[in-house]
């Protein structure tokens, strides 16, 4: 990531601390960290995970968890540099969704996060890229973030006793719903028609004006959700049943 950032704002001048490692509870680099985003226009801070299985590494198969924080102390350090009042943006680079409500909701939320998860080899050049704004991001969460661990488990295909009811005090809702996405614009939705009526096992075709009110072009991902008010059987209170990206001009 660090290379990639260096080598989009070649003329910026970048600075790296590690912080803390992934895992343990080592604070020992929170100082430099602090002191360098103190002297920083912005902050970019990246967290998350350490692939591995069977106990080495954070994620992967056999590294099972009983919290949904982030492991270490990644979130004292986060907390530290956004003390310092630069503005932070927060990369989380995860197998997991993490609980994040503090980053992303709470008093000491931070400027921004970019949920990556493990984007490959080339992923630090397009994080970069979105970043430094050169395109608008895209992507919608292929999951829910979780509120809490206590909430767990969670699917936004659950049934309607599968989500906040009177017979539970825990809030399932989750902090962000599965197909969630942020852009650099703004969409606009009208005149979206739906056949009043269809034939049994047949096709139903939805249509919907999508305009780009915002100032540069951008990608959209219109997303159809429908559910089954009567039923024989228990079905999830709403379904993905398709889904189209479009690009827009202004």
């Amino acid at each position: 990531m660090i290379d990639a950032l260096r080598e989009r704002f070649a003329a910026a001048e970048i600075t790296f601390s590690a912080g803390c490692a992934v895992e343990g509870d080592d604070r020992s680099g929170f100082a430099a960290a602090v002191a360098d985003a103190e002297d920083a226009d912005v902050a970019v801070i990246v967290v998350g995970d350490s692939a591995g299985l069977f106990g080495r590494g954070t994620v992967g198969e056999g590294n099972d968890v009983s919290s949904l924080d982030l492991p270490g102390v990644q979130r004292d350090l986060v907390t530290a540099i956004a003390a310092t009042g630069t503005p932070v943006v927060m990369v989380v680079l995860s197998g997991r969704p993490y609980a994040l409500d503090w980053a992303l909701d709470g008093p000491d939320a931070v400027g921004a996060v970019v949920q990556a998860f493990f984007p490959g080899e080339e992923g630090g050049r397009a994080l970069a890229r979105i970043l430094a704004g050169d395109v608008s991001p895209s992507g919608r969460l292929p999951v829910s973030l979780p509120r809490s661990a206590g909430t767990q488990p969670y699917s936004y295909l659950h049934p309607l006793l599968g989500g906040p009811s009177e017979i539970t005090t825990a809030d399932s809702t989750p902090l962000r719903p599965f197909g969630f996405g942020l852009s650099y614009t703004s969409f606009q939705y009208t005149d979206l028609c739906v056949p009043a009526t269809a034939a049994p096992a047949g096709e139903l075709g939805v249509s919907v004006t999508v305009t780009n009110t915002g100032k540069r072009a951008a990608t959209d991902v219109v997303q159809l959700y429908a559910h089954t008010p009567y039923r024989s059987t228990t079905r999830p209170v709403a379904q993905l049943i398709g889904f189209e990206r479009v690009t827009l001009e202004p």
